[in-house]
């Protein structure tokens, strides 16, 4: 005679106990009661190719060397920092502001860096079943143990048929981590790469002339060949025109500008940010910061907003 397999709670290996103890599930045997599984769910995550572009704009005229060092390590260390989850990919152009400013010479580098999706997350899994319900069994006395044994039998399958979904789906979750770990590393290589770049290159210094206007204009044209949903301009200048100016039309639409001003003695520093923000908000820009370049170290400028 089979002896009685005692009740298991939570646990797939009590299929496996009861069975060795007390050979196959008989109507008289309980059900193993484990809770409905509760996991999270996949989330997608989409991250556009390219979610940033910006144009660095370096002023190489004399009259705003005074902190012109620190530009390129500053842009550097903001491009390293870029790769993290759920981010697009970053488009880099280097710029300088000169006399030839809408030359395309004045375009000294361009870079980029993929996106990096989001981390990946278990996928959905087969649902646990309830714990079964017996008491509709009762109803016919001489049915009554073929009834039960047959929702039991049903439970169990399908109880185990979840917990190796399960198992598989841990599985697949781990396997995929170590590669999205391997994809973060890559990506941040790429970006460390791309850092270095930017922080070797020596830019020339020219004292011809200021083309704000150029610089404004190359600008403007290649943000607006970017599919980039966010698109930056950076100028590191003093922005005191000096010589001949671009002459063509500048439109500004949908650009976020961050100025890190180098603002000489003896100029009405408020006044001169005053005017420069009136000028690019009318020509369409989106916004305009202001940095002071003793700081421009303390900020990731590809942060600003």
């Amino acid at each position: 005679m089979n002896r009685l397999c005692p009740p298991f709670a939570g646990l797939l290996a009590a299929v496996a106990l009861c069975t060795a103890a007390c050979g196959d599930l008989t109507p008289a045997n309980q059900a193993i009661v484990v809770a409905p599984t509760t996991r999270p769910t996949v989330t997608t995550t989409s991250v556009p190719a390219v979610d940033l572009v910006v144009v660095f704009t370096k002023d190489v005229t004399t009259s705003a060397d005074r902190y012109g060092e620190r530009a390129l390590e500053v842009l550097a260390t903001a491009v390293a920092e870029w790769p993290a989850p759920e981010r697009g990919g970053l488009e880099v152009y280097l710029n300088v502001l000169s006399s030839t400013s809408y030359d395309a010479g004045s375009t000294v580098f361009v870079g980029a860096i993929a996106g990096l999706p989001g981390a990946p997350v278990l996928r959905p899994v087969l649902a646990r079943p309830s714990q079964p319900d017996l008491a509709h069994c009762q109803a016919n006395a001489f049915a009554r143990s073929r009834c039960e044994g047959e929702i039991i039998e049903r439970y169990n399958a399908a109880l185990a048929s979840a917990v190796e979904d399960e198992r598989i789906a841990g599985r697949e979750l781990d396997e995929a981590t170590m590669a999205y770990t391997e994809l973060l590393s890559v990506r941040r290589a790429e970006a460390s790469a791309l850092a270095e770049a930017l922080d070797s290159i020596a830019l020339p210094i020219d004292d011809r002339g200021t083309d704000v206007d150029g610089a404004l204009a190359r600008a403007a044209e290649q943000l607006r060949t970017s599919p980039a949903s966010r698109k930056l301009l950076v100028l590191w200048s003093d922005l005191e025109p000096y010589g001949a100016q671009h002459p063509g039309a500048i439109d500004l639409s949908n650009i976020e500008i961050v100025v890190v001003l180098d603002c000489h003695q003896g100029v009405d520093c408020s006044a001169h940010r005053t005017a420069f923000s009136d000028r690019v908000l009318a020509l369409g820009a989106v916004s305009i910061q202001w940095i002071d370049p003793s700081a421009a170290s303390l900020t990731n400028l590809l942060e600003v907003r």
